[in-house]
């Protein structure tokens, strides 16, 4: 029996665009067309999936593709969906995090299909362990986004509206983006002295494991949670400029919370 055909076309050749599109593409979900302003990424990302590229946002309103992925920065999306005429009767969804379905307005059947992760170029993920936090507007959509989850085989699927995915956006911001740039700090710190931010490796994995088992506040350790002042003083005494600010800031907080 002839397996029923499902495709997609793709706007956005970046980190997201191409983990995703991979991903769709090993899970049998073929990709036809591709757009990316970025036009050496487009086809080295079209010629990794067996797509063909096109030179125009309008090109993709005309094909018979079962739904278009939009995988662009936050700000693009709009622009983007402008592209598509308000009779455009196919699927299209965008994978923010922090941005409504409402920037895909006015396609009827809009949709959204966020992946909670960050992407980095050269890293494998195993893309059935990310959750997915869909959002879709018909039933129509909701069906596409369906087939979508199958094929990459996700584990977990949680529908959230606009205003509970950006909350969730902003939870994995603390979490992800904002910790990393304490990595970051803490590395420069580090190399200071010689020494390399691996031998951080065991401590950062400890605590992540104690925050995962447990509640993060109950865990809290260090000097800010036991009101230790002199080793407080002493750290400030090293650091300057927005570090140091940082350090100020995220100290009166553990205090406070």
């Amino acid at each position: 029996m002839r397996k029923e055909s499902f495709n997609f076309a793709l706007v956005g050749s970046g980190r997201v665009a191409t983990h995703l599109a991979e991903a769709l593409v090993k899970g049998g979900v073929t990709c036809s067309e591709l757009y990316s302003p970025t036009k050496s990424h487009a086809t080295a990302l079209a010629q990794k999936i067996g797509a063909e590229t096109v030179d125009s946002i309008d090109q993709l309103a005309d094909l018979p593709v079962d739904f278009v992925l939009i995988a662009v920065k936050d700000d693009a999306i709009g622009e983007v969906a402008s592209h598509f005429p308000s009779d455009y009767n196919g699927v299209v969804l965008h994978t923010s995090g922090g941005t409504s379905i409402d920037a895909l307005t006015p396609i009827n059947n809009r949709g959204v299909l966020y992946p909670m992760q960050t992407f980095s170029e050269n890293r494998e993920l195993v893309i059935s362990e990310i959750p997915i936090f869909p959002e879709a507007n018909t039933q129509k959509c909701q069906e596409v986004i369906g087939k979508i989850t199958n094929a990459l085989c996700s584990r977990q699927v949680h529908y959230l509206s606009s205003k509970e995915r950006v909350k969730l956006h902003l939870a994995s911001v603390f979490a992800c983006n904002f910790v990393n740039h304490l990595y970051s700090i803490s590395d420069e710190v580090l190399h200071d002295i010689g020494l390399d931010f691996q031998l951080l490796g065991p401590l950062v994995k400890e605590t992540l494991n104690k925050a995962l088992s447990a509640s993060p506040k109950e865990v809290q350790t260090g000097p800010a949670i036991r009101h230790d002042y002199r080793t407080i003083d002493r750290h400030l005494a090293l650091l300057q400029g927005q570090s140091r600010e940082i350090y100020e800031v995220l100290t009166k907080s553990i205090m406070n919370h």
